[in-house]
């Protein structure tokens, strides 16, 4: 089930971390509970929100939500075809957890081709966000008439 985009961003502004992480080939040995999920560690390369933690370099481990060719992709996103899971090498997520056992939030994460000292998923600030709101309550009190 889709969340509403509120939710979205809401993970995006109150993540633990944002990071841009590289597979990792150590194999995870425990399972998953879950069977549209599969476990993989990752190298930080980038971190752009965090605690002392996670530090750029550090192992940490989190699944990603797989569907399989044929299947009907999932309305609420944040999952990965099966048959494309081999070609990802980089990804950049906003995460929750304890390090180094995290967890993507509100299925916020994308493959992306190489690491980058900007993020690459981007979101407003809390008081960036107050300021665009009160743009727009000023045009929808002022200016349109």
């Amino acid at each position: 089930m889709a969340l509403p985009p509120s939710a979205y961003l809401d993970a995006r502004l109150h993540a633990a971390y944002h990071l841009q992480v590289e597979i990792d080939p150590t194999p995870v040995p425990e399972p998953t509970p879950y069977p549209d999920w599969l476990m993989f560690q990752w190298r930080v390369r980038r971190v752009f929100r965090g605690d002392d933690r996670i530090k750029e370099g550090d192992l940490v481990r989190f699944g990603l939500k797989v569907y399989r060719t044929g299947q009907p992709v999932p309305p609420e996103g944040g999952r990965v075809r099966l048959a494309d899971v081999a070609a990802i090498r980089y990804v950049e997520a906003y995460l929750d957890g304890t390090p180094p056992d995290l967890r993507i939030k509100a299925s916020q994460f994308r493959p992306i081709g190489e690491c980058s000292d900007a993020p690459q998923m981007d979101v407003s600030t809390e008081p960036e966000l107050e300021s665009v709101s009160d743009v727009v309550l000023h045009w929808i009190t002022n200016v349109r008439k």
